[in-house]
């Protein structure tokens, strides 16, 4: 073989590994793409992948441990290539009453989700809320046209919070009527979740407070009624108040979600 010969089967070998690797990136298997970014989904896992990196589906997706079901995806080709990721979401969990639906866009470190819905049992806030020896009971739906997120943490949110047919088990037990919530913007720049009930057993008034990865919450409980049910699961929540009610103030540390 002369050197003209070997340089041509060197260019052809290099056109053959161009077009393969092109291939392999624009098809992208799911399995194959989520071994190559898994360092970089933070505490997101999957199993059960099938599709590709545009298109699939997980059996079952995690996050920080937590199992949260089925996911399905659709990831934009130009924009990837672009330096944006950008597509839609599916998440469903029957078993669990768990669903997920939203639209994200993402370049470097902040992210925005829109035209978010969530349901999830209000037994998914338990870690949040610190109350011992109790279980939240009832549904928790958030309708949010924009989130936005820095390095994983909350950095701008609009929309509301219900959380239907509130009560608790465990040590205690009671039903105590629906709340709502609002988020809106401090004047640091925190994001502040104001929560107030909704013609609910108790009177619930108070707000969480999102500042990077911290959070503090601080409700104000206070019974609508003379029942000895509210006043047994109030005597277990936060800090007994003057008027017979509770003060629950919460501070902690979210894992980022990326």
């Amino acid at each position: 073989m002369t050197w003209r010969q070997g340089w041509i089967a060197l260019a052809i070998t290099l056109l053959a590994l161009v077009f393969v690797a092109g291939v392999l990136v624009w098809t992208a298997p799911a399995d194959v793409a989520y071994r190559v970014l898994r360092s970089r989904l933070g505490g997101w896992q999957a199993q059960g992948l099938s599709g590709s990196l545009w298109e699939g589906r997980a059996a079952q997706v995690a996050v920080h441990g937590v199992p949260l079901g089925a996911l399905q995806w659709k990831v934009s080709r130009p924009a990837f290539f672009s330096g944006t990721t950008r597509g839609s979401a599916i998440l469903e969990d029957q078993r669990n009453r768990i669903a997920l639906d939203l639209h994200f866009e993402r370049r470097g470190r902040t992210a925005t989700l829109r035209d978010l819905t969530l349901v999830m049992p209000a037994q998914m806030l338990a870690p949040a809320l610190s109350l011992p020896g109790l279980v939240p009971l009832g549904v928790v739906e958030a309708r949010l046209p924009e989130v936005s997120l820095v390095d994983g943490h909350l950095a701008r949110v609009t929309g509301s919070v219900e959380w239907r047919e509130m009560g608790v088990s465990g040590a205690a037990e009671g039903s105590l009527g629906d709340i709502e919530a609002a988020f809106d913007a401090a004047p640091d720049g925190a994001v502040l979740l104001v929560v107030r009930d909704r013609n609910a057993r108790i009177g619930v008034n108070g707000r969480v407070r999102f500042s990077g990865p911290e959070f503090d919450m601080e409700v104000t409980l206070t019974p609508r009624e003379s029942s000895l049910q509210i006043f047994e699961v109030l005597r277990l929540i936060g800090q007994r108040t003057a008027d017979g009610g509770t003060l629950l103030r919460v501070n902690g540390r979210m894992q980022p979600l990326y």
